[in-house]
């Protein structure tokens, strides 16, 4: 952070129309966890609907290690996943099949009957939809193998990422209703999956080479074709709420941009990054303490959450702004959920 009378000054004017908005801000409250079995990570936070939030992490984690001359003293792990959903009064044990010491990677929502999660254990790599009713193991799509960014969208559909067939490649699948549509990218990496708006889909691709190759495509329903990029923040990082925003890693500011133009939005407070948007299109940031900075143009609104930190934030989709956090302080770890629901 800049250590100057001006920004200084520049930050607290940012704050003080915000001030007298914490009576109008929706109260947070703890929400207790489901009992897990010791030795257990809760790394994984999904909205999927009003009053339905989703958790996964594993429980029971046990290792053994033993001394091999000239390797030290490796150690083997088994763990149980676990995946839990919140219903609105209570958690409900939604661990899908083949879970056995399998270590979860993500857990993304976009409805009550598209969730998905992918992971990885001995058998491989594990990717599995929950449709309302029951989970799904989903075979990944020819030529892509391991999958990096999950975007579901609506009632049933996915973008994905995955790596590709050769070092460097990499391909976009769409799932739709059963059915995968496959775009490979030679020699590309995506670093992000967005929809700005229904019905519309942009990703951020870099190649393998450097860090000044950046482009941002947008999908035409057969194919993809360059989009606009600002040329100062070439990182697609966030997109809802009809705007695409872009960062650069040696700025602190982001561009919002839509079809009526290009807004610079400020630096959050203490270096808080903006990484999230809720269901009402607003823009939020963290710097992982108890407060969450909301975006409320021109200036950032801070947002007491009662939590001790969020290593993990939220949104319910169709529930009119509200957010879910976890938190997780000491050690080993103690968890802690909250939400402004």
């Amino acid at each position: 952070m800049r250590r100057n009378l001006v920004v200084v000054l520049t930050a607290a004017a940012l704050l003080i129309p915000a001030m007298a908005a914490h009576a109008d801000e929706r109260p947070w409250r703890e929400v207790p966890l489901p009992s897990l079995w010791p030795e257990f990570q809760i790394s994984e936070l999904a909205g999927a609907g009003p009053g339905e939030a989703w958790i996964a992490g594993y429980e029971g984690k046990s290792c053994v290690s033993w001394s091999v001359p000239g390797w030290g003293n490796p150690s083997v792990c088994s763990m149980n996943a676990i995946v839990r959903k919140w219903n609105g009064t209570a958690w409900e044990n939604k661990n899908p099949p083949g879970l056995w010491n399998l270590q979860v990677e993500d857990l993304e929502a976009s409805s009550r009957t598209n969730v998905w999660l992918t992971g990885q254990n001995l058998q491989g790599r594990y990717l599995a939809r929950w449709d309302g009713t029951r989970w799904t193991q989903i075979t990944t799509p020819p030529g892509c193998f391991y999958p990096h960014n999950l975007h579901p969208v609506g009632q049933d559909e996915l973008w994905a990422s995955f790596s590709g067939s050769a070092w460097g490649d990499s391909c976009v699948a769409r799932w739709k209703a059963g059915t995968w549509q496959v775009h490979p990218f030679s020699a590309r990496t995506i670093d992000f999956i967005g929809s700005p708006a229904p019905g519309e889909v942009h990703i951020s691709t870099n190649t393998v080479e450097g860090l000044n190759t950046r482009a941002t495509l947008r999908f035409t329903g057969s194919g993809w074709e360059p989009a606009p990029t600002p040329a100062s923040h070439p990182s697609l990082s966030l997109a809802g709420g009809g705007a695409l925003y872009y960062r650069v890693w040696n700025r602190e500011d982001t561009l919002k941009v839509t079809t009526a133009g290009t807004e610079t939005i400020p630096a959050a407070p203490n270096g808080a990054s903006p990484f999230l948007l809720d269901d009402l299109g607003r823009l939020w940031a963290s710097d992982a303490s108890p407060t969450l900075y909301r975006y409320d143009a021109p200036a950032w609104v801070p947002v007491p959450t009662g939590a001790p930190s969020a290593y993990s934030v939220t949104s319910l989709p169709e529930s009119s702004g509200v957010l879910w956090t976890l938190s997780a302080t000491g050690s080993p770890p103690a968890y802690r959920a909250h939400t402004n629901g």
